[in-house]
């Protein structure tokens, strides 16, 4: 399946262009490939880290009703 693809034009730092460079070379990917699964990585990851933060939230939450019913009993 094809996707939509935008086509964008980035400034990068001459270091991280190598860095990307080079990891490009060692996964066998091209520079935009490279960025491009990396981008993807991060994403998902910083959704994962939000998903697991709700969880958390709530189980803060609950722990927090059940003191405020033991200290009221």
């Amino acid at each position: 399946m094809i996707e939509d693809v935008i086509r964008s034009q980035i400034r990068l730092p001459e270091a991280t262009y190598e860095a990307l460079k080079r990891q490009a070379e060692l996964n066998h990917r091209s520079l935009n490939s490279e960025m491009v699964a990396r981008l993807q990585t991060s994403l998902n990851e910083h959704e994962e880290t939000l998903a697991k933060l709700a969880v958390l939230e709530k189980q803060n939450q609950e722990i927090l009703q059940l003191l405020k019913q033991n200290i009221l009993k």
